[in-house]
């Protein structure tokens, strides 16, 4: 399921360039993954992808391991030791339902594109009493 995530962008990028969907006066595509690291004390992994072309970056996570109930995601500017703030607002990242098995996806599209000279990470997160838990954290690196 994990694997999913990426697999579902790669075919995408893939066509789009058979297909030429970039002409010479668009701006080119670029990808980016991460694989999302526990922040303790949660056990929750998982993998991200984005695809950022001709304005917009639609980012595709999926997650396991997670505890049953609802997590939010979001990309934001910056890393996963230092971040900053969320890519698009956090009403464009939908909620994930996580189910008894603990995996979840979810995928989100979202103004702009990605900078190469740019750092992004994708955060895991459940919202708790005293604000938010981040769950588990990946930074986004460029592929192509």
């Amino acid at each position: 399921m994990i694997t999913n995530v990426t697999h579902r962008l790669l075919p995408l990028v893939a066509v789009c360039l058979l297909a030429g969907c970039v002409s010479p006066t668009e701006t080119d595509s670029s990808a980016w993954q991460a694989t999302l690291v526990p922040v303790p004390p949660s056990a929750v992994t998982g993998t991200a992808a984005a695809l950022s072309r001709a304005g917009r970056t639609v980012a595709s996570l999926g997650i396991r391991r997670g505890t049953a109930g609802s997590h939010g995601w979001r990309m934001v500017l910056g890393t996963c030791a230092s971040p900053g703030s969320t890519l698009g607002g956090a009403a464009l990242y939908p909620t994930m339902s996580v189910g008894p098995g603990g995996t979840a996806e979810a995928e989100a599209s979202v103004p702009g594109e990605l900078s190469p000279g740019a750092s992004y990470a994708v955060q895991v997160f459940v919202a708790e009493a005293t604000g938010e838990r981040i769950e588990a954290c990946g930074d986004l690196a460029r592929t192509s």
